[in-house]
């Protein structure tokens, strides 16, 4: 009786289980399914696939804006800015630097305090990772989402394949100013990364700092074509005075003497000129042609509002691709500028880039992970694919906020002032269903988050432009209240990240509407 009862129980368990797999695989189907109609039957999505945008995408109006200028007030002005004493030598930008530079400017690490051990690593475009007497590493300095992983016991792989290398015979000796140990991180075929690590002595007794050159400076691509615009990474330096090259939008452009997408720029800067650089990613670079670029409105607007006698140069340094901490790997290119004021509108790659990443992968748990993999619940349950708000706002904190700080710590000592925008997106609420489904397929086709979406895409810029606005407020930087002021859906943006002409020109419009009242000249 026992037996049979029990038999039945396995039986009752085995058809349930059944179902689940087949309710699921139904479900995943039917996900499946639906996603294929929407990608052959959605207007926008074909337009976009045929390279024709919609005939009846329009101009929009541009607003002359009492409402933006209002929304600017009361933050610092020109005047209120305060520079800082020239930081130390071992955190000054540098566009080059010899090996034996380089020891000099890092033997003077482990006496450094820890707040001044994180701005030198990122200052330095490396990680410095603090290393126990068994060759594990118990701390690393940089990289915020990094760092957060060796805290959380997560060490990630470069950390973990550098162990293993500390692990070989003799790789720990000796531990003195000059020995290094060689780390091939060759894992993709045709690219390259072979990092130089110095070791020298911790403070910590028996303890060791490995210092480790970011990608930016050891990555080596040998499948380049000829024709490439980019001057050694991909989507980090263009080359310099391309003329009708294929940018990493794929549209032709011409770069200047610095590989930036605009004129030459005369270095020294000439007297009595103001200096505005536009920095960024795609966001910044884009525009039809060189002159419709947001920069370059933007320039055109300053002066005319300000006249010939204000000398104002505007200049695009936007590259494809770009994140907050690649812009720290170049931030020495754009101080050798003589920037007066650096204007930021960027977190786009840091979201796409690093941050989903981290949030699906090194940094979620494996169920949600295996979850990620179902069209189903990318759908219909998108949110349990993401950690909560307190998660994502501390990772923002960690990766994007502590590289502006850094930037802006460096900026300050140089007497340049920043300003940071906000950035926008379509507005899920306003967005038809069509033009959802559009924006929807587009961050799941063209990102590196499979599961993204505009709604989940709008939660997270909420989170970031709250936090660029609070980092603002602290230091005293000049906030753009972009996103505040950019709505819509199709006629503003041919993606859910870029925007049309004349959502380009709308943007350039919002920053004049601040930058007439903080510039340092009266009309």
């Amino acid at each position: 009786m026992e037996f049979r009862r029990f038999t039945r129980a396995c039986f009752a368990a085995i058809g349930g289980l059944l179902w689940i797999i087949a309710a699921a695989l139904a479900l995943e189907t039917s996900a499946v399914i639906r996603l294929w109609w929407i990608e052959t039957h959605n207007p926008f999505i074909l337009a976009a696939k045929n390279n024709t945008p919609l005939s009846d995408r329009k101009p929009l109006s541009l607003r002359h804006g009492k409402d933006v200028r209002h929304t600017c007030a009361g933050q610092p002005d020109w005047n209120s800015f305060s520079p800082t004493a020239a930081l130390p030598a071992w955190a000054e930008p540098r566009q080059h630097e010899s090996k034996e530079e380089a020891e000099r400017r890092r033997a003077v690490f482990s006496g450094l305090s820890d707040p001044d051990r994180h701005l030198f690593a990122l200052l330095n475009d490396e990680w410095v990772a603090a290393i126990d007497t068994s060759g594990k590493v118990r701390r690393l300095y940089g990289n915020g989402l990094y760092r957060a992983a060796v805290e959380a016991g997560a060490t990630p792989s470069i950390l973990q394949a550098l162990e293993r290398r500390l692990a070989e015979t003799g790789a720990l000796a000796p531990k003195t100013p000059g020995s290094y140990v060689n780390l091939e991180l060759n894992v993709v075929p045709n690219i390259r990364d072979e990092k130089e690590i110095l070791l020298l002595n911790a403070d910590v007794p028996g303890w060791i700092h490995a210092f480790i050159p970011s990608d930016f400076q050891t990555l080596r691509f040998d499948n380049l074509p000829s024709d490439t615009p980019w001057d050694g990474i991909p989507f980090f330096r263009y080359k310099k005075n391309l003329r009708n090259a294929r940018s990493g939008q794929g549209i032709r452009f011409d770069t200047n003497n610095y590989g930036f997408r605009d004129r030459d720029i005369s270095v020294p800067k000439p007297p009595g000129v103001m200096r505005l650089l536009c920095i960024g990613g795609s966001t910044t670079e884009e525009g039809a042609t060189n002159d419709t670029t947001y920069p370059k409105f933007l320039e055109k607007r300053l002066r005319a509002h300000f006249g010939e006698n204000r000398p104002i140069e505007v200049f695009n340094c936007g590259i494809s691709g770009l994140t907050t901490s690649g812009h720290l790997a170049r931030l020495a290119d754009y101080l050798a500028l003589e920037p007066d004021l650096m204007i930021f509108y960027e977190g786009v790659n840091d979201i796409h880039r690093d941050l989903a990443e981290h949030w699906r992968t090194a940094g979620a748990a494996s169920w949600r992970r295996l979850l990620s993999r179902s069209a189903f619940a990318s759908w219909q349950m998108n949110a349990l694919l993401y950690p909560d708000e307190e998660t994502m706002r501390k990772d923002i904190q960690g990766l994007v906020i502590e590289n502006f700080h850094a930037i802006g710590r460096a900026a300050r000592s140089r007497g340049v002032r920043m300003a940071l925008c906000s950035v926008a997106c379509p507005d899920p609420q306003a967005v038809t269903r069509d033009e959802r489904r559009f924006f929807d397929y587009h961050a799941r086709t063209a990102g590196l988050d499979p599961c993204l979406n505009l709604e989940r895409y709008e939660r997270i810029l909420r989170l970031l432009n709250d936090e660029i606005r609070l980092f603002c407020l602290r230091e005293g930087f000049l906030y753009v209240p972009v996103a505040e002021r950019m709505d819509g859906g199709y006629d503003t943006f041919c993606d859910m990240y870029h925007m049309t002409d004349s959502g380009i020109e709308r943007k350039a419009e919002v920053l004049f509407d601040c930058l007439q009242d903080y510039l340092p000249f009266q009309q």
